[in-house]
């Protein structure tokens, strides 16, 4: 099991969150039902620093077959940020 990843996105790179951070309301993030596992399914932590020093901490853990259970302002910054690490991470020949 990869315990996580972790890396720089530069300024354009970024871009592409930033609407769908700003839209977020994490206290509702914690819904029953998202952390279960199916026995194939892939699991996704998100951990959100907020505030002026990030010292206000959201965590919330899903798998691949509860995502269509996410909260909608979820799900949004769950793809945006899928699709950021795809284009920032592929391999170029």
């Amino acid at each position: 099991m990869r315990k996580g990843v972790s890396g720089t996105l530069y300024a354009r790179q970024l871009q592409p969150i930033k609407d769908p951070v700003a839209q977020v309301n994490p206290q509702k993030w914690n819904k029953p039902g998202l952390d279960v596992a199916a026995p194939d399914a892939f699991g996704y932590k998100l951990e959100l620093r907020t505030g002026s020093d990030y010292g206000q901490v959201f965590t919330v853990q899903w798998y691949d077959n509860t995502k269509d259970q996410l909260p909608a302002d979820l799900k949004r910054l769950s793809n945006a940020l899928l699709q950021t690490m795809e284009s920032a991470c592929s391999l170029k020949p």
